[in-house]
């Protein structure tokens, strides 16, 4: 069984001033003479045979300036969520995600996977027409990964994911979360900047724990922070997540599973500075499993 939602694109409450050039510099008619005079010292100006001084030419007027328009710099790209869709499955080794409709070349894929098996590696995440990187995983019983990639060409195939072991568990699933961003840092090397994931495998606080990947230092005048996590009990009711510390955060999605297997993602603008939300999870179980990531994108200067 699976299923999928999508959500409506929607701005960012972050801000930021776009510098444009000024217009073109006024031209200035200077003669000769008045240019040699402004200048140190005394010069004779020399005048073709038969002309005297007062037959010299006339400046030219000055041009017109040019439409200001012409030379203003166009504004980048708002931060925005241009789609956020997820998908998940209890029955299948693969899950593929539908992004209904074409990618735009510029923007910048964020993936945030939960599954109940294994960790992802290399070549488990495709499509998108997108060269798929990890910025942050777990490898506890249920995992919690952070992928990206950047848009150069424009894709309408779906994004894939695949594990490399079957659903044998009876608690099996694998949940996901896809959102395409505009005005972010396009540069695959150095768009992350920063990020970490970690879990606990069993935690019997009486179905309550408290979810945080390890902190992060952002560095970057100005990052997107992507935070996911996802839990696992063993009653046969979902997860409930509180709302992370160190917010305001908006919510991407809440998608669970039955038995007792939930994810959750959000995501905030922040200011350099070091970053450890943590998020309170409560099950009707004694035993929690919980996994966490946070990633922090680089915004386009």
């Amino acid at each position: 069984m699976s299923s999928t939602m999508e959500f409506e694109g929607r701005h960012t409450n972050a801000s930021r001033s776009v510098k444009r050039c000024p217009g073109s510099p006024r031209s200035l008619a200077i003669s000769l003479a008045g240019l040699l005079s402004a200048s140190c010292g005394h010069f004779d100006v020399a005048h073709p045979p038969g002309e005297t001084p007062q037959d010299a030419p006339e400046p030219q007027d000055a041009p017109e300036p040019r439409d200001a328009a012409v030379d203003a710099v166009p504004p980048p790209r708002p931060i925005m969520v241009y789609r956020a869709v997820a998908a998940s499955t209890t029955t299948a080794q693969s899950l593929a995600l539908s992004l209904a409709g074409p990618t735009r070349p510029g923007d910048l894929l964020v993936l945030t996977c939960a599954d109940t098996r294994d960790e992802l590696g290399a070549g488990d995440v495709t499509g998108a027409g997108v060269t798929w990187a990890r910025a942050a995983n777990t490898t506890t019983e249920t995992n919690m990964e952070i992928w990206y990639g950047v848009v150069h060409a424009t894709s309408t195939a779906d994004v894939q994911v695949k594990l490399s072991m079957p659903p044998s568990a009876a608690e099996f699933s694998i949940r996901m979360t896809l959102t395409e961003w505009s005005g972010l840092a396009v540069d695959e090397a150095s768009v992350v900047d920063g990020a970490s994931a970690q879990g606990i495998g069993s935690s019997a606080t009486g179905g309550t724990a408290i979810a945080s990947a390890p902190p992060i230092a952002t560095t970057y005048p100005m990052d997107l922070l992507v935070l996911g996590v996802s839990a696992n009990s063993t009653a046969s009711s979902l997860a409930s997540f509180a709302d992370p510390t160190e917010g305001p955060w908006t919510l991407i999605d809440t998608l669970g599973n039955t038995p007792g297997t939930t994810e959750q993602s959000w995501y905030r603008i922040v200011q350099p500075g070091p970053a450890n939300p943590m998020v309170t999870v409560t099950t009707s179980s004694s035993r929690t499993v919980w996994a966490a990531g946070i990633a922090a994108f680089k915004i386009a200067p």
